[in-house]
């Protein structure tokens, strides 16, 4: 399957999408090997400019009836980034409502997609962390597995028209994009809750935008201080 240029429109990467579909042998692909095909094409890992960032931030209200917070704002990143980059491929980032609030789960593993929504397992070698207070603690499978499953029972509870969104219940980040795109975190690091059009089906999604300083960046396109980077594919 051909690489598509980062330029191109949704329509255009509709169209390109449909005529390798076409063109594609299911009898040979299987549908393993055609979900890790598709997988590029939700790959939404990298640098956004300012304008984006700001009307996927604005869709947000979409989802106003969640109550999501405006932004999640994580002490100390680094230092959980640095415990994981080794072993881990993804860090795959939940919504998640606990007891008090809506927040953030971060899973590390080497799987793209392990997870079964309607049947949430975790592997023995996998680690959990739930953002409170601005900070990262290791959490149980258990708590780890209600958190995301009263998150789902939130934003079922409201209703949302399925011909115009899709729910996402996590957000896959490629570790090697980590080590390509940043030299370092800083001190608090700011992830935008933001809403944005999955590219496969047009629905609009949760999301999040990480916003950072450019001296923490390694090569940023734009010439701005600010730098917007899409964090992951959106899943299921």
């Amino acid at each position: 399957m051909k690489n598509l240029d980062p330029n191109m429109t949704h329509a255009e990467i509709k169209l390109s999408m449909i005529e390798d579909i076409l063109q594609m042998d299911f009898n040979k692909a299987g549908k393993k090997n055609f979900n890790e095909t598709f997988h590029f094409f939700l790959d939404l890992n990298d640098e956004i400019d300012r304008v984006t960032a700001v009307t996927e931030v604005n869709n947000l209200i979409f989802f106003s009836a969640l109550g999501m917070p405006e932004s999640f704002l994580i002490e100390d990143i680094e230092t959980t980034f640095k415990e994981n980059v080794f072993w881990s491929d993804y860090i795959h980032i939940y919504f998640i409502k606990d007891e008090e609030e809506i927040t953030l789960l971060l899973r590390f593993n080497i799987a793209a997609d392990n997870n079964d929504e309607m049947n949430i397992k975790f592997e023995t070698n996998e680690r959990l962390y739930i953002l409170k207070n601005q900070k990262l603690s290791r959490i149980s499978d258990t708590k780890a597995k209600r958190y995301i499953e009263d998150f789902k029972e939130l934003y079922d509870s409201r209703n949302f028209n399925p011909d115009q969104s899709m729910y996402t219940q996590y957000i896959t980040f490629d570790y090697t994009k980590v080590r390509k795109n940043f030299k370092e975190f800083p001190a608090i690091t700011q992830l935008l809750t933001a809403a944005k059009n999955d590219p496969l089906n047009g629905l609009l999604r949760l999301n999040t935008i990480l916003q950072i300083d450019r001296t923490y960046c390694k090569d940023p396109k734009t010439p701005d201080n600010d730098v917007f980077y899409n964090i992951g594919n959106m899943q299921p």
